[in-house]
């Protein structure tokens, strides 16, 4: 894990941020090509149908390794700087983030837990439905932003080289949830290989662009029905 944090920290803004940003939306339009074919194709074309919905597994695998290294970043930052800076104790982080590491492997086993106990315990299924629902509250509401707000005082202390305080890094804190895609621009505190400015926003107006493609090809997709 620690050899995986240094390359994290060590990847420029600008490699970051087409792993972040760009790597996502071609995967997004692949999995909208890969979809819009899926269901154009006629019955009888068994083949086709599992070489594509192989593809989309391919896709969601790739997908989830985007998300992983979101995850990772906000950990490798958190443990780069003095534990003593960041102003509260460390363990809470951990703590924290590995119970988040246990929702996300929740949710991705979810279904083939439903399936099992469909089949053999179907009376019990009602235990599902009750963790996830508590599970994902807690994920989402209180786990996720205290993995943001860590990394939020590790910025601080890396830009300013001074202790973190709950006030000084209520705003770093807030973009880290609500606007993750700003996680390029502080990989600059963390780095030593550098990115000039305009390049990064030059990557974010490629990713504007395809954005803005993928939209319209979802458009005329829905319309001809294909979607």
């Amino acid at each position: 894990m620690h050899k995986i944090s240094n390359y994290i920290l060590k990847l420029s803004p600008k490699k970051l941020a087409i792993y972040l940003i760009i790597f996502p939306l071609i995967v997004i339009a692949f999995h909208t090509i890969l979809s819009v074919s899926l269901r154009n194709l006629k019955e009888g074309l068994e083949s086709q149908i599992q070489v594509i919905s192989i593809l989309l597994i391919v896709v969601f695998i790739l997908f989830a390794l985007v998300f992983l290294l979101w995850i990772l970043w906000l950990r490798a930052t958190t443990l780069s700087v003095e534990h003593s800076k960041l102003g509260i104790p460390v363990k809470w982080f951990r703590i924290a983030f590995g119970l988040f590491l246990f929702y996300l492997l929740y949710n991705l086993v979810y279904e083939a837990l439903f399936a099992f106990l469909s089949n053999s315990y179907d009376n019990y299924t009602w235990v599902l439905y009750a963790t996830r629902e508590t599970i994902n509250f807690v994920g989402l509401i209180v786990l996720y932003p205290i993995i943001c707000h860590y990394s939020a005082r590790a910025i601080y202390v890396k830009k300013n080289n001074s202790d973190a305080t709950f006030v000084n890094s209520t705003a770093y804190t807030l973009l880290l949830i609500f606007i993750p895609i700003s996680i390029p621009f502080f990989q600059k505190y963390f780095s030593p290989n550098k990115t000039v400015k305009n390049t990064l926003v030059k990557i974010y107006a490629l990713a504007l662009g395809i954005l803005t493609l993928l939209v319209i090809i979802a458009f005329i997709a829905t319309i001809n029905g294909a979607l």
